[in-house]
């Protein structure tokens, strides 16, 4: 795959501040050109992931024009893929404006939280009936190893230990497609506020006592409690999360004055 250290252009088009790909992103026809997905389903994932992500920050403009010369691909194609991101909420369209990357509001940011706790409390109900001791012993190895990179400040692979946690949790159920994709779905939008675990007082280490939590509930055998736990364990993200949202916004409102 060739490498190529170009990044999608968005600072000319809106007074905002915005977010750019990091240089290490590999070329974005080498991504696009994979598989036989329609180009339109490509552009599209490639534009969500980088919006969810944080990579196209909120009032970000995305010309259809510049996105298509940076990406290598026609018009047609990005055209698509926009209308697309406008019909899932993640971007809205102006007049004189074009598309602009959506500001979530507070109410917003709760429901998506909300909707996870009770999905993700449903699947943790679910697990702890099919509970062994290979998958308690899973979940303690996970957290032994979250706790090191605490100890470490090793952020992101204390993210990425947070994210196996959970994953093994989902993969202890068994069949329930349709439900895992829709954990899966509403786990990338909160991606832009994970950060927020951490940047709190006792962000982290609340994390991992919420995971402790789950543990110690599924060593009850409890269905009852353990759907509880998760969904307060989800519920403290979620405080986090807004808190996080407010902060940005004060600070947007201030870099316009």
């Amino acid at each position: 795959m060739r490498k190529n250290s170009r990044k999608l252009n968005t600072e000319n088009s809106s007074p905002a501040p915005l977010g750019k790909f990091p240089d290490n992103v590999s070329d974005p026809m080498g991504m696009l050109d994979r598989g036989r997905e329609p180009r339109r389903e490509r552009v599209y994932s490639y534009l969500r992931s980088a919006i969810l992500s944080g990579n196209i920050l909120p009032e970000g403009r995305l010309v259809e024009e510049v996105v298509a010369r940076e990406l290598g691909v026609s018009r047609t194609p990005v055209r698509e893929a926009l209308h697309k991101l406008e019909r899932e909420g993640l971007i809205e369209h102006f007049p004189n404006r074009g598309f602009v990357v959506t500001r979530e509001t507070e109410s917003q940011v709760a429901e998506i939280f909300e909707i996870r706790s009770i999905l993700e409390g449903y699947i943790l109900r679910i697990a702890c009936e099919s509970a062994t001791d290979e998958f308690l012993s899973d979940l303690k190895s996970l957290l032994k190893k979250a706790e090191r990179c605490l100890a470490g400040s090793k952020i992101e692979e204390l993210h990425r230990f947070n994210t196996l946690f959970h994953d093994r949790i989902i993969q202890q159920v068994s069949g329930m497609e349709r439900l895992k994709g829709l954990v899966k779905d509403l786990r990338e939008y909160v991606l832009r506020y994970r950060s927020a675990t951490l940047k709190f007082p006792g962000g982290a280490e609340r994390t991992l006592k919420g995971h402790a939590k789950i543990i110690l509930a599924l060593e009850t055998g409890d269905p009852d409690l353990c759907e509880r736990v998760m969904r307060a364990h989800i519920e403290g993200a979620k405080i986090d999360a807004i808190r996080e949202l407010m902060e940005k916004k004060m600070s947007y409102i201030a870099s316009m004055t």
